[in-house]
């Protein structure tokens, strides 16, 4: 309704995107995602938008170029860099995707869907001992942070640890 009386209010054509990708509905989002974009070259949001919509398509190519440009819009944006590594892990570009969580970790070191990332990265590379070792600096550093505990307790419990895990 807000579009009908109001076609170009940005906030609304996202939100739709949005709904749209929630919805399953990703030509839809990708078609108003694009559009967006193409009147708002320069608004990094309007860029991880797209980006987000490519990689629900699969395309990791497309949604890194994305990822790229709304990182070089918005230098120290922590999510632009987050999002970047997700596009890096699914083309295989293991050691950029590491590259990237560490620095959306060195942006915002209570970012742990990062830190959740990259302990991802390094036990699928066998090294499961860096993963904990990292995990176990950020809960001893932020010992209030519930989700830092369940990563941890995840790792453990993936690595057959059970009763450390429970603690």
């Amino acid at each position: 309704e807000t579009l009908r009386e109001s076609p170009g209010l940005l906030l609304a054509q996202h939100s739709l995107a949005e709904l749209q990708m929630s919805l399953g509905e990703l030509p839809a989002a990708k078609e108003l995602a694009e559009q967006i974009v193409r009147n708002n070259p320069v608004n990094a949001d309007e860029r991880m938008l797209l980006g987000t919509v490519y990689m629900r398509q699969g395309n990791a190519a497309a949604s890194r170029e994305q990822f790229l440009i709304a990182r070089r819009l918005l230098p120290g944006n922590a999510s632009a860099a987050f999002d970047l590594a997700q596009a890096d892990k699914a083309a295989g570009k293991r050691e950029d995707a590491e590259t990237e969580y560490e620095s959306a970790l060195a942006l915002n070191p209570r970012f742990v869907q990062a830190l959740e990332g990259l302990a991802s990265l390094w036990v699928e590379r066998n090294q499961r001992p860096k993963a904990l070792a990292r995990t176990q600096q950020y809960v001893a550093t932020y010992p209030n942070d519930a989700p830092g505990h369940l990563l941890l307790g995840a790792l453990y419990a993936s690595g057959k640890q059970s009763e450390i895990a429970k603690n």
